[in-house]
């Protein structure tokens, strides 16, 4: 098993216990959630025989993810913090309902949900090629060592598969707009001589982890403003101005080039689930920046994110009185 960094969140929180008592005390109605969840996938299907200690590290996921990145750590990020966890979980669940047969990959691509962020700030990022990110390389080796230490007994395919899934979750905007790549798991799939379960359980994480493009409009949005502000903190403007700049360019194109064409669902679940959805939010999108491109000049940062906030609560009522409209 990987040494790799530990840092004070891994001695912190080392055993199932640890992250149970952590949950219970900060995060009761995750846990309520994830054994009601847990029951469902059961009843639909006979679990794996270690299903146990996949919800124990699936809890310590969370837990790391909470700790370290999120609302009981000292330098949150805004996105990729354990309500990343629970976005991903919520988005299984749907593809469990309406691709059925994608429920036996209920435990690992819950697995992935939990870890597949756990490590965000590692050094070195900026200057990788094309392949594994550090991120995420990092991730796997925490959840490498964390299985080495409880000695865990998961077969060797379902880890391997595990490792593919969050490999495959680096996502590649390229250097510059009009740069695309994408997520790194489209390429892996065809590096690798995978079966084809396995080939969509790892395309099919890969749709779930950028399926924010396929949530309601005023998700999206915040969504979006949460990955630029967490950009910022990773990498700050040099003054108040560049802040604005960069804000005012990530919201009127980074994101459309980012859904418009570096975001590809790739597994067959994904179109199927999320691939309407998106489209519907390519439409409002494009007349939603259009109107932020018309505005005159913003006198700093706070007023733009104002501006974007109120505007997106607009268009999502705008568009729910327009399906209720539809629909009666």
């Amino acid at each position: 098993m990987s040494e790799g960094k530990r840092d004070v969140v891994e001695q912190k929180l080392a055993t199932a216990a640890d992250a149970q008592a952590f949950c219970l005390k900060y995060h009761p109605a995750f846990l309520r959630w994830l054994d009601e969840e847990r029951a469902w996938v059961d009843r639909q299907l006979d679990p794996p025989p270690f299903a146990e200690p996949v919800i124990d590290l699936i809890v310590m996921g969370f837990a790391r993810m909470a700790l370290r990145n999120g609302s009981q750590s000292p330098a949150p990020l805004h996105y990729h913090n354990e309500s990343h966890v629970l976005e991903i979980l919520h988005r299984l669940h749907r593809v469990m309902k309406e691709a059925p047969e994608s429920v036996t990959d209920w435990y690992a691509l819950a697995l992935f949900a939990a870890c597949h962020d756990l490590r965000q700030r590692e050094p070195g990022q900026a200057t990788r090629l094309r392949g594994c990110g550090v991120n995420e390389e990092a991730s796997w080796k925490e959840l490498e060592r964390l299985i080495g230490d409880w000695s865990l007994d998961l077969p060797d395919y379902w880890m391997q598969a595990q490792r593919w899934m969050i490999e495959g979750s680096t996502f590649y905007m390229g250097m510059r707009l009009g740069s695309c790549q994408g997520a790194w798991a489209a390429d892996l799939v065809r590096q690798q001589a995978m079966p084809v379960a396995v080939r969509e359980q790892v395309l099919l994480a890969a749709d779930l982890d950028t399926a924010n493009v396929a949530e309601g409009f005023l998700e999206l949005a915040r969504s979006t403003l949460a990955l630029a502000h967490e950009r910022l903190l990773l990498k700050p403007a040099e003054d108040a101005q560049g802040e604005l700049d960069f804000l005012r360019k990530f919201l009127e194109e980074v994101q459309w080039h980012y859904m418009a064409q570096c975001q590809q669902f790739r597994s067959g679940a994904g179109r199927r689930v999320f691939e309407a959805q998106k489209n519907r939010n390519l439409e409002h999108l494009r007349r939603f920046i259009n109107r932020l491109k018309a505005h005159e000049p913003f006198a700093d940062s706070a007023q733009l994110v104002l501006w974007y906030q109120r505007e997106a609560e607009k268009e999502a009522a705008w568009l729910n009185q327009a399906n209720d409209r539809l629909y009666t």
